[in-house]
Parts: structure tokens; C-alpha cells; sequence
């Protein structure tokens, strides 16, 4: 059963994240929020250009897939854990005024290690 965005809990953050690319290059982006089935990034318009050249996004009807990484905070500390990494497919896409671009991303397949980190993270965010 697919879970609406409304169904999940989505933290609004500020965290490093980076897509590699099928030659083991790496794109930086910023990601804007995170939820245990996906995040938003944001990136400026020549990086977003960038991806699609490389062929990584293309349009979310392509179905695109590729590997994210990205690193959550440790809750209470400006530190960040160890790099999370997932295989996530690009749910949509959308230019977000001249400075920027927009990316959703739902995972697929999340490293065990990472998905321990984002439960952890997620049962620390929602304490009352």
C-alpha cells in the first residue's frame, strides 16, 4: 500500500545530500525536508541542468532511479551522523523561482545501517 504524502510524518530540515551519478560522480544538493519514504531537495538551476544532462532526472514519467546519500542530524548537536544512502526514484520536479529548483524523491531500497539511522531519527523528532 503507497502512502500519501499527508500519511507521513515530513520534518522540514536543512541537510547535505548528493545523488551519484551512473560514472560515480557526485551532484551536491541541499535537502529542504525529509520523511521515512523520501525527502526534497533543492539545488540551483545549473546543477538541476546538470542532472538532467547526465541523464539522472529526466521527468518523473521517465521513472528515473539513482543512488542519494545524505547526512541526518544528530539530534541536539549541529553534527550530522554517518552518511545515509538509499536508491530513491524522482517523484517530481519543478523550478522553483530563478535561484532555484525543487526535487521530490521517494526511496526504494534503503541500506539497513541507514534505515536504522531515519527510524532513529524519526522516533527522536516525534517525542512528545
Amino acid at each position: 500500500m503507497t502512502e500519501k504524502r499527508t500519511d507521513v510524518p515530513r520534518v522540514e530540515l536543512d541537510f547535505p545530500a548528493a545523488v551519484v551519478l551512473e560514472d560515480g560522480a557526485m551532484v551536491h544538493l541541499h535537502g529542504i525536508n525529509i520523511s521515512p519514504c523520501g525527502m526534497g531537495l533543492g539545488c540551483d538551476p545549473t546543477t538541476a541542468q546538470t542532472l538532467v544532462f547526465h541523464g539522472s532526472l529526466v521527468s518523473p514519467d521517465a521513472g528515473a532511479e539513482f543512488q542519494i546519500q545524505w547526512k541526518l542530524p544528530s539530534l541536539g548537536s549541529e553534527d550530522f551522523v554517518s552518511p545515509c544512502h538509499a536508491r530513491a526514484r524522482l517523484a517530481w520536479s519543478r523550478p522553483a523561482g530563478p535561484e532555484g529548483h525543487r526535487l521530490g524523491l521517494q526511496f526504494l531500497d534503503v541500506e539497513a545501517e541507514s534505515q536504522t539511522n531515519l527510524d532513529r531519527f524519526f522516533r527522536r523528532v516525534m517525542e512528545p
